[in-house]
């Protein structure tokens, strides 16, 4: 099966249950033997009688006599099989019970957090750990386990290698919400904005087949393409719109009917019930790395982990490095800048005070008013932390200030009257409005708003950016630059390399609403994955390295990216200690060398 990636796969029944053989030609090589890998020339793999060929491997002539020799030995043992790496498209064939294979050699990692306090949210010292708190994985050889923790009970879920068989037992024995075999072939149901973008990044936006919801506020311009008139009908290429409030439970009902193997993806509230659903929890977890970490959730269906830990490790990479040059330029005393073209704020007093942020929306129903920040603790809330990311701090509504509302759920909301918002805030040295209608605002409280600092500074930044909604879907897919933008607005964005051009935070007073753009339909963008623009950050000399100051920890033994996993995995196999090794060498060196 040929497919226009860099890695091409070529289904075959091509297996040698009792002889083993090699023949190289000159640029090529075909390779053939049971149950084990072997490495060409050009980049041909044949494992399990699937023929892998990729244009991106290039080794070495020594490593390839090893890696030739070693799997010419090892395939004259048949009784077990190492897999390099999940398969993606196929099922296993010829599935045996005995052969004790792990089906999921790349495994979901969770990332390294570090703490911007002393104190977390719920009181404790933020240890280093890794900590994504509401999802959990779990492999067994032929079958993974995936825990949503933040459900009460946990909602869990056993994926099994299909062409596997199914671990009875097991199901027997546990309550799981769901049991399917990967990958999954059904397609998939989105019912929220934010479960989009981990989606789109993995390259599955072929498998959405349907969004349970309103599609008003979907963002994505591929999405958006799917779900219009001018998609062409059929599985990925146009997306079911499933909506009308008074009779969505019947409308889901008949989707159900009409695809039965479809999974149904909730929100955290379980705005969605019954068969074949399983619920995403992104958006509680309590720190930004965590919250895009769920990426992995919506790969572990797909045995995509090794494309979700590498997205994931680059994104914090590049969310890190933000951090690090904003403690840099507080060392060395940079006050708040802005572009040239903009009004020059005046400088912070205290050049070693941390810049103050007022967080705000302002309501009009029910004559709310003002909901504004609070942040006791960085990790309160996904702002909180963005602020201490960048060395600034976000102001907290003081403990019995304001009215309060629960809306009939155990969360309490708070909000404040003109008097009391600027007691809290007239001296900050950013506004930052977290409404989608600032122009509307300020004409009503413009008596209130120009007692403020910020707004006589012009220093007012609202999320509207890519345009009104994209803050809550498109933006989890960017949280790294949105940790640029952060710190830019507070003046400590990088200095070295090129200059950081917001795409988030917009001033209201300098700059227009943005957009995202337009879907490149002829150009293929719907059936590839979803990459975010590239937002350089480049360390300057001197600056620190990882959130608290101390060098980036290596990844845990034996974990490995997708892009350096299978050549990690041949130098293993390769520097493989064999006394059969000594005896060959001579034979492979003369075909290579008469070749």
């Amino acid at each position: 099966i040929l497919t226009s990636q860099s890695t091409y796969k070529l289904q075959t029944t091509v297996q040698s249950k009792k002889n083993t053989w090699i023949v190289f030609l000159r640029n090529r090589c075909i390779c053939g033997f049971p149950s084990q890998n072997h490495i060409s020339r050009n980049g041909c793999f044949l494992f399990n009688g699937i023929v892998f060929i990729t244009n991106m491997l290039r080794i070495a002539s020594s490593a390839l006599l090893l890696l030739q020799l070693s799997c010419l030995v090892s395939a004259q043992d048949s009784q077990s099989s190492v897999l390099t790496s999940n398969l993606l498209d196929g099922c296993v064939v010829d599935f045996e019970a005995d052969a004790d294979i792990d089906y999921f050699p790349t495994k979901y990692s969770k990332p390294i957090i570090k703490s911007y306090g002393d104190r977390d949210i719920f009181g404790e010292k933020f240890v280093p750990h890794n900590t994504t708190d509401f999802l959990d994985i779990s492999y067994h050889k032929t079958y993974k386990i995936v825990t949503n923790l933040h459900q009460d009970p946990p909602k869990k879920y056993l994926l099994y290698q299909c062409g596997t068989e199914i671990p009875q037992d097991v199901v027997d024995a546990g309550s799981f919400d769901l049991v399917v075999p990967v990958p999954h072939k059904g397609g998939l149901a989105l019912t929220e904005t934010p479960q989009i973008p981990y989606v789109e990044l993995l390259g599955l936006r072929d498998d959405i087949v349907a969004y349970i919801g309103n599609p008003k506020y979907v963002t994505s311009p591929c999405m958006g393409h799917m779900m219009g008139e001018e998609a062409v009908e059929g599985r990925g290429t146009s997306i079911e719109v499933v909506y009308n409030f008074s009779i969505q439970d019947e409308l889901i009902d008949d989707f159900r009917e009409r695809h039965p193997e479809a999974i149904i993806v909730s929100g955290p509230s379980n705005n969605v019930v019954g068969e074949q659903v399983v619920v995403s929890s992104a958006t509680q977890e309590r720190t930004n790395v965590a919250t895009f970490d769920w990426i992995a959730f919506f790969a572990a269906f797909y045995n995509m982990e090794g494309e979700s830990n590498r997205i994931v490790a680059q994104m914090k990479e590049s969310y890190d490095c933000s951090s690090d040059v904003a403690k840099f330029m507080a060392r060395e005393s940079r006050d708040l800048a802005v572009d040239e073209d903009a009004p020059a704020p005046p400088p912070i007093a205290d050049k070693k005070k941390e810049p103050t942020i007022m967080w705000a929306n302002y309501f009009t129903y029910q004559d709310l008013q003002w909901s504004v920040g609070e942040c006791p603790t960085w990790d309160t809330s996904y702002y909180c932390e963005y602020a201490k990311h960048c060395g600034a701090t976000v102001l907290t509504r003081p403990a019995g200030v304001g009215m309060n509302m629960t809306w009939g759920s155990p969360t309490v909301y708070w909000y404040l009257n003109d008097e009391e918002m600027l007691a809290m805030g007239k001296d900050a040295d950013i506004l930052i409005f977290s409404g989608n209608d600032w122009d509307n605002i300020y004409e009503l409280k413009k008596d209130t708003l120009d007692q403020m600092k910020a707004v006589r500074n012009q220093q007012v930044f609202d999320t509207l950016g890519q345009g009104p909604s994209a803050w809550l879907e498109q933006r989890y897919a960017e949280y790294d630059v949105v940790g640029l933008d952060m710190c830019d607005i507070v003046g400590r964005a990088p200095t070295t390399g090129p200059k950081h051009e917001r795409r988030w935070f917009r001033n209201v007073f300098t700059e227009p609403v943005g957009s995202l753009g337009e879907c490149d339909v002829k150009g293929g963008e719907i059936s590839k994955p979803y990459v975010p623009p590239q937002q350089e950050c480049v360390r300057p000399p001197g600056a620190v390295v990882g959130p608290l100051g101390e060098k980036a920890p290596k990844p845990p033994a034996g974990e490995v990216t997708q892009e350096a996993g299978e050549a990690d995995a041949l130098e293993s196999a390769a520097a493989s200690p064999s006394s059969s090794l000594v005896g060959l060498v001579s034979i492979l060196a003369a075909i290579a060398y008469l070749m």
